[in-house]
């Protein structure tokens, strides 16, 4: 976990591109930017070999040549907190990703093999402090400890005022609407609270809870073209006992300062509105001049939890009252993230190992 790459000077490499844009935290991911973002990666590329990494060779799909990340022939699948990777031995080369290289991320491999993703930061942003704090939780790099919050394992300073953020790479593709069985279900709903309450014991509130920030230690290089493929194999990794799902992304986070019940913490009302919005609840749709951040990151992933697996209630009678005590309006009634969690698993020690594998039942949706 060491920090320190002053031998191996950035001074001569370039700026991150459209540096106004990522300031302001938009992402550019239309194909004309894509050519700015190669070249990008591709001046950083010996410096970071002799940082122990190299990226990805990049490949396109498309008569225009836009550049896409191509995923090795080999990787090593590694234990939590690394995932397991998937590729067909005589599978030819292909991009597997959908979307083109953007200059926020890159993709490579650590010297052992492993696949790891890199995040570029503002240096000494709120961001990069909460990495550096989590570089000091040996915790994340142990796999019968993994907290599921993705670890950072470096924090490389470059010039520019930016820092490159090394991590495990794991997989975005969750297909949620393939879960069949009660323990896929509450396996994913126990790995986020325990996330969840983890991140909330630092006092990081996260700020921006939705799917897209949510990860499977499951890596396939199936291209994304063929993503009907992907369906059998997550199936099969849902009902073996190394799933694991992982909270991550900090760009919107606060840091606290520890010393207070998590139930006294405040921010100004308006940072309510940052982040994705699909999962907000409604704690300052009244006027309120401030909201509690930890108990509004518990109603988003209620939310979550209620939106995907509502249906599940009538198999996982249980799941009512926990969505319930995560969502309500009265703040003083919500659980915290850690009462969440116990909840949680107390519903899972009530189950034997048949109810476990028991398929859910779906009620069919009211016509509207």
């Amino acid at each position: 976990m060491d920090t320190s790459t002053k031998e191996i000077s950035t001074d001569l490499l370039p700026d991150l591109p459209n540096r106004k844009d990522f300031d302001a935290q938009w992402y550019l991911t239309e194909t004309r930017h894509a050519f700015d973002a190669q070249r990008f990666w591709m001046a950083y590329r010996p410096w970071l070999m002799k940082c122990g990494y190299t990226l990805f060779d990049l490949g396109s799909v498309w008569e225009n040549g836009t550049p896409f990340w191509i995923p090795p022939s080999t990787a090593v699948s590694a234990s939590v907190p690394y995932a397991l990777y998937h590729r067909e031995e005589d599978a030819p080369p292909a991009t597997w990703h959908i979307m083109s290289v953007q200059a926020r991320f890159a993709y490579g491999q650590d010297s052992r093999g492993r696949n790891i993703a890199i995040k570029v930061i503002k240096s000494e942003s709120e961001e990069e402090h909460i990495y550096n704090n989590l570089l000091k939780c040996p915790e994340l790099l142990c796999t019968k400890t993994f907290p599921n919050v993705l670890p950072p394992l470096r924090v490389l300073r470059i010039s520019h005022q930016l820092s490159f953020v090394v991590m495990p790479m794991w997989g975005d593709r969750l297909l949620l609407g393939d879960i069949k069985t009660v323990k896929e279900v509450m396996d994913f709903i126990t790995d986020l609270l325990q996330g969840l309450m983890f991140l909330h014991k630092q006092r990081i509130a996260h700020r921006d809870i939705a799917e897209c920030n949510v990860m499977v230690n499951y890596v396939s290089a199936i291209p994304f073209r063929n993503d009907d493929a992907l369906g059998p194999l997550l199936e099969r990794h849902r009902s073996s006992s190394q799933a694991r799902y992982c909270l991550f992304d900090y760009n919107l986070s606060i840091q606290f300062p520890l010393g207070m019940p998590i139930e006294n913490y405040r921010s100004p009302s308006t940072e309510a509105f940052r982040g994705w919005d699909c999962y907000h609840p409604r704690d300052v749709y009244q006027g309120e001049f401030e909201y509690n951040p930890f108990a509004f990151d518990v109603g988003c992933l209620g939310n979550l939890f209620m939106i995907r697996f509502a249906d599940a209630i009538p198999t996982i009678n249980m799941l009512a009252p926990l969505f319930d005590r995560m969502t309500t309006h009265v703040i003083s009634q919500r659980f915290t993230a850690a009462q969440a969690y116990e909840f949680c698993t107390e519903i899972v020690r009530g189950f034997s190992d048949e109810e476990l594998g028991a398929a859910l039942f779906y009620r069919p949706m009211a016509s509207s």
